[in-house]
């Protein structure tokens, strides 16, 4: 990581491309500069050639100048506007017609000649690409008539404008007139300045996938890909940047700077990674890699310079806390062999369990099934007992302080949840871990399927650094009648003495209910029966060193009738982000979701009724197939099938009735039916091809 005088040298000369046009200046282009974002991120300090690309220009003075632009005249849809010395950008809209009339120019004795005439050239930048910045399109350039042409003359001159105009268009960013002095068989181009064009009135603000390169856990000297998207809001097309700066705690300066680069319109952002600047290759990193443990502030700012006027200024910054650990040792996994056993007939809830000591070895008096993986092993804790799986039978076994439970199994319906990230002691065993690349995969056997047993892929595991709180978890299940008044207590938490802290961690954001230091349970308020008929409550309860954590699913009675819905067109599939990792679900919406999510512009061949929508920190969003744009569920929403992004499956829900976060998870049946990886008819990277007419809500 580069030194602190030396990232402060850096950063003032990558935010030297980037100042707004410097006010009060219509500035002769003597010493010529090229303003262009893609220098910024690559520090290329390119500074020759013969473009014309005077923002900010060079500071002049009079005395030297052979000439400098005082005023310009334009004519806007028929209405004169004058820009003098204060100006350097002009708002416009598309379909105006602009035009130039008059230059007032200042010309002093530094030119070769006093002989001859002026005359003017204008040329537009336009957008010409999605990604690059705007071009001179010297094709469709304006000059003046020789009528218009002024005779040299010192001092105060007013000189003629353009033959004709231009209809602005999208993506039209900047109006250049150079000067020109004609004398004898000779010219020479004497000023040119340049006034920027905002078609149109942005508002530019980041997609929440920028949250997503800090959902993992960091570790020091580890490479960090920094990616998301910016967009615009508002209207009209602009090449423009965002900036993330990460700041060491109770620090100022940023210890690391990158920026994404593009092109952004109603209908497209910019995605991408964002980069540091390099110089020779070989003076900074291109990717944030953190050299100290501790707490980081992040702050990602798009328009940072502000060089367009955007309806919503208050938008453009994002700001997050991470921190970041000491590198942990890697534990190679070993041979995987042909999956891990468990019963078939086995129900509730176990794990897949790490072990250090290789299976044969450890649970040698009793073996597992030949082929199972060599370090990992189906247990459950029974009676309060930890038993290992040999594939027909449960085995008491005595725990090691090297054991990791690495995923979670519901064994009823074989079904799996990786617990990277969690780090509780439960029962004496480490729950979860720091980071893997291991996947345990439902119903597989040798790479085939196989009812009850589980596939697994993967190279190493990463332990925690910090200690694991140790925890215990319960579950209860409450019924609520419509008729329950507010104020009844609705069940007493199980094994909860006096001394406990009690703290709702989910399910009672709007203060439905509450918990007394005794452990009841109490209805404060009427529930909405109809929006949601299941409330599951996550309750943490503290007492000294003993933790639990109470997961409490309080149920309304015969809130909905069994009803049979059509699934309506089917479209192409429903469309995904090709980049989408973990888990995200299918969402059955009874309003058409081009209709329901206009803003978030779904695309034209997307089902009318089915859509991909993705729960990150607790609030959903749906997929428009390149940014994610959050939503509040109805009442009538319910998640049809559940995607595991990265293995590219989906599972439809059938027969499944719960709640999660917020929304039906399940029907009671249907005909649906999900290929990944197909649109329309065809192979599609990370969309899901819908078969299937209807659905039938639970009742």
């Amino acid at each position: 990581m580069p030194s602190s005088s030396l990232l402060e040298a850096a950063l003032r000369f990558v935010k030297s491309f980037f100042k707004q046009p410097v006010p009060a200046r219509l500035r002769t282009a003597t010493n010529r500069r090229i303003e262009n974002l893609e220098e910024r991120q690559l520090l290329a300090a390119d500074l020759g050639g013969d473009i014309i690309d005077p923002v900010p220009f060079a500071e002049v003075s009079v005395e030297t100048a052979p000439v400098t632009v005082k005023e310009i005249q334009l004519r806007v849809n028929g209405q004169d506007v004058f820009l003098d010395e204060s100006d350097s950008k002009i708002s416009l809209n598309a379909g105006d017609y602009v035009e130039v009339i008059s230059l007032g120019l200042s010309v002093g004795q530094g030119l070769q000649t006093n002989d001859g005439v002026f005359a003017v050239e204008g040329y537009v930048n336009k957008l010409f690409s999605a990604n690059d910045r705007s071009q001179t399109d010297y094709a469709d350039g304006r000059f003046s008539a020789r009528s218009g042409n002024t005779a040299v003359a010192l001092g105060d001159v007013v000189q003629g404008g353009l033959d004709g105009g231009w209809t602005v268009e999208e993506g039209w960013d900047r109006l250049t007139l150079n000067l020109v002095h004609y004398f004898g068989n000779q010219s020479s181009r004497e000023a040119a300045v340049s006034l920027l064009l905002e078609v149109g009135t942005p508002d530019f603000a980041f997609s929440d996938d920028v949250y997503e390169s800090f959902s993992k856990p960091l570790t020091v000297g580890e490479e960090i890909s920094i990616t998301g998207s910016w967009l615009n809001q508002g209207d009209g097309r602009y090449h423009n940047y965002a900036e993330v700066d990460i700041f060491y705690e109770g620090q100022e300066i940023p210890e690391w700077v990158g920026v994404l680069v593009g092109n952004a319109n109603s209908q497209n952002g910019v995605s991408g990674e964002f980069l540091f600047p390099t110089e020779n290759g070989d003076m900074f990193t291109e990717r944030w890699t953190p050299q100290k443990a501790g707490n980081y502030r992040i702050e990602f700012t798009v328009d940072p310079e502000k060089i367009w006027d955007e309806s919503n200024e208050d938008n453009n910054r994002i700001r997050l806390d991470v921190t970041v650990a000491e590198p942990v040792s890697t534990i190679d996994v070993g041979n995987l062999g042909r999956g891990i056993v468990s019963h078939d007939r086995a129900e509730g809830v176990g794990f897949i369990m790490y072990t250090e000591e290789a299976v044969d070895e450890r649970f040698k008096h009793k073996k597992v099934h030949n082929g199972n993986a060599d370090h990992f092993v189906t247990v459950r804790f029974h009676d309060g007992q930890w038993q290992y799986d040999t594939n027909n039978k449960y085995v008491d076994f005595d725990i090691r302080d090297t054991d990791i439970l690495m995923a979670k199994v519901e064994l009823t319906h074989d079904e799996v949840e990786m617990l990277e990230g969690i780090n509780y002691s439960f029962h004496g065993i480490q729950m979860g871990y720091q980071s893997s690349d291991v996947v345990v995969i439902q119903d597989r056997w040798n790479h085939r399927f196989n009812d009850g047993d589980f596939g697994v892929t993967g190279t190493f595991i990463q332990r925690h650094t910090q200690s694991a709180e140790k925890i215990s978890f319960a579950e209860q299940s409450i019924e609520v009648k419509e008729s329950t008044p507010t104020g009844s207590v609705l069940d007493q938490l199980d094994g909860v003495d006096q001394g406990f802290q009690f703290e709702f961690v989910s399910g009672n954001e709007n203060g439905n209910f509450s918990v007394d230091p005794s452990g009841q349970l109490t209805l404060d308020s009427a529930l909405d029966f109809e929006t949601q008929p299941t409330h599951t409550l996550q309750i943490k309860a503290t007492a000294g060193d003993d933790t639990r954590i109470f997961h409490v699913d309080v149920t309304v009675m015969d809130s909905i009738e069994d009803q049979t819905v059509g699934l309506g067109d089917l479209g192409k599939g429903a469309a995904a982000n090709d980049r989408a990792t973990g888990q995200g679900f299918i969402l059955f919406s009874v309003e058409d979701v081009h209709d329901r999510f206009a803003k978030a512009k779904i695309l034209a061949d997307n089902a009318d009724h089915l859509i991909s929508v993705k729960l990150i920190d607790g609030q959903w969003f749906v997929d428009n197939n390149y940014r994610y744009t959050a939503f509040t569920p109805t009442e009538t929403d319910v998640l049809v099938a559940k995607v595991n992004y990265d293995q590219n499956s989906a599972e439809v829900l059938a027969g499944i009735n719960e709640q999660y976060a917020g929304i039906q998870l399940g029907v009671a049946e249907t005909d649906l039916s999900i290929r990944p990886e197909q649109w329309g008819k065809g192979f599609n990277r990370g969309e899901f091809g819908l078969q299937g007419t209807t659905l039938v809500f639970h009742g």
